[in-house]
């Protein structure tokens, strides 16, 4: 486990303590519970086992907590979205969660001025696996939204627009 809870809880002025650590070593550095239990976008397509994701997630939320995930839909992952692409082009099949696509990296997507020219692996795991491993952890579902939007321009054609629901 590597953190530097203090350092970061001050510059965020929060009183909070961080950990970083692999998900699958989470059990051992944490045991408490809380209210509400986060995972937010771009977390999935990391996660190799998404029954042992869903585990140590729910076993993170008290009873009577809330486990909430906002997450890109898998479906997107199926189409081309490096270059000068400028139309949907399918390039992978929606089911094949496991076995990872390998991308070989330049730079980090966090931040394109760091050069790292290293492989990363990604998992494209279906709704339908998401779901159940969350139900099999004994979580209850009780919505799932679906979006026509993404929070980010995840293909090189998207055009940037606000919306506004009422």
């Amino acid at each position: 486990m590597r953190t530097n809870s203090s350092k970061l809880a001050v510059r965020a002025q929060l009183d909070a303590r961080f950990i970083c650590c692999d998900i699958n070593s989470l059990p051992e550095v944490l045991s408490d519970q809380f209210d509400i239990v986060f995972t937010s976008y771009g977390v999935l397509n990391w996660i190799p086992d998404i029954d042992r994701w869903a585990q140590v997630a729910a076993d993170r939320v008290l009873p009577g907590g809330t486990f909430y995930i906002a997450e890109f839909h898998p479906f997107a992952s199926m189409f081309d979205n490096e270059g000068d692409v400028n139309e949907w082009r399918m390039t992978e099949p929606y089911f094949h969660s496991s076995i990872p696509k390998e991308y070989k990296n330049a730079y980090s997507y966090a931040d394109p001025s760091i050069d790292i020219n290293l492989s990363e692996f990604e998992w494209s795991h279906p709704i339908g696996t998401i779901v159940s491993a969350l139900i099999d952890a004994g979580l209850v579902i009780e919505f799932v939204h679906e979006f026509p939007h993404t929070t980010y321009a995840q293909f090189p054609f998207f055009k940037k627009r606000v919306l506004v629901f009422i």
